[in-house]
Parts: structure tokens; sequence; C-alpha cells
């Protein structure tokens, strides 16, 4: 039965990393958001780097594409939103929805579908995350294969309790033999926060496993 599960999973996985025209999606808005970032804004730009799930390669086939960058010195949080916003509906307010949260300044591109998250961090803040993803990025190929399986269960059973670099962060200290066993305790672990959105263990589990 072990074999069979593993065989599922593998599946799924194959399903998640075999759209060949997504990467390409992500690496053209990518050098396109660069390429702002260093031409568009009069920024002197120190460092830049991809975050989020996709720069963890641990993403899903409809992850956010994550770009974090550093100038040579800090600036206040709240101006440079203001001032990436503007900035940033000036070159793609025709081919993409504008906007910013507290943290980042969203692109979201219409045609075909992207969204980027652009994030201006301190010095200080960017190396503690790059230090982060580095981790990730380190981990050997299950651990990183579970965390995308744990992830793909959770939205397909619309758990928003649980967030995906909290599984990320989970699978970090899991030590076992085999996918599935990986997988299953990293859905396992939230089984409170999956409760707490009104689901059970009974209903995440199977849309990872065939039981």
């Amino acid at each position: 039965m072990t074999d069979l599960n593993n065989k599922r999973l593998g599946e799924i996985l194959k399903n998640i990393n075999s759209n060949p025209q997504t990467k390409e999606l992500y690496e053209s808005k990518w050098h396109k958001t660069v390429n702002f970032l260093y031409n568009n804004t009069g920024l002197k730009i120190a460092e830049v780097g991809k975050s989020g799930s996709q720069g963890k390669l641990t993403g899903l086939r409809d992850s956010d594409l994550d770009l974090i960058f550093r100038t040579p010195k800090d600036y206040n949080v709240n101006e440079m939103l203001e001032f990436l916003d503007d900035k940033a509906y000036e070159a793609f307010g025709d081919v993409a929805e504008i906007g910013h949260s507290q943290k980042a300044v969203h692109i979201d591109y219409y045609t075909p579908e992207c969204d980027v998250d652009l994030v201006n961090l301190t010095n200080q803040k960017f190396s503690k995350e790059r230090k982060k993803i580095q981790t990730i990025k380190r981990l050997p190929q299950v651990k990183r294969d579970s965390i995308k399986l744990a992830k793909y269960a959770m939205d397909n059973a619309r758990i928003k309790t649980v967030e995906g670099h909290e599984i990320e962060k989970a699978c970090l200290h899991f030590q076992y033999n085999s996918l599935v066993e990986y997988t299953l305790h990293s859905i396992r672990h939230f089984t409170g926060r999956i409760k707490k959105a009104g689901s059970t263990l009974n209903h995440v589990q199977p849309l990872v496993l065939i039981l």
C-alpha cells in the first residue's frame, strides 16, 4: 500500500511541476520586474532575490512570484511602498492591476495571469530572509516535495489557517524515510489549525493519498 501511495504522490508532483510554460512565465516576469527596478525607479539597487515559495523551490504552479530587494541605505517602509506603487502604475498600469499592502507592492498581470509581489527590505532583513531561503533550498528533495504536497492538500481543502511558510518551517524538524511519511506528518502537524478551519484530517489527507 505504501508503494501505491508513493506512486500517487509522484503523479501529483508531476502534475504540479509539469507545465514548462509556467516556469517560462515566471522567468519572464522576474526579468521584467528586475529591469523595472533598475531602469524605471531611479533607485540605487544593491541586490535583488527571489523569495516566497518560488524562491525556495517549494512553489505550486499558481504560487505568486515574490521579489525582494535592498538599497544601499534603508528607506521608510510606507514612503517606499507609495513610491513603488506610483512607479509600478506608470510602468505596468495598462497591463496589470497595481496595489500595495503593508509589506509589498502587488503587480498582478492580466494576460497571461501572473502575480508579482515586490518587497523592499532593510539590509538586515534582506540578509535574514536570504538565509531562510537558502535553508529551505538546501533541504533534501524529498522534504521539498512533501512541502509542495502538503501545500497542495491545504489549498485544495481551502484551509486558510495554515500558511505555506509555516509548513516549510515545520518540515525542517521532521526526520522520516519516505515521501508519504513526510507528507502525512506535514499535514497532521497542523491538526488543530485544520479543525479551527472547520475541517478534519479525514478531509484533507485523501486529497494527496489513495488509501
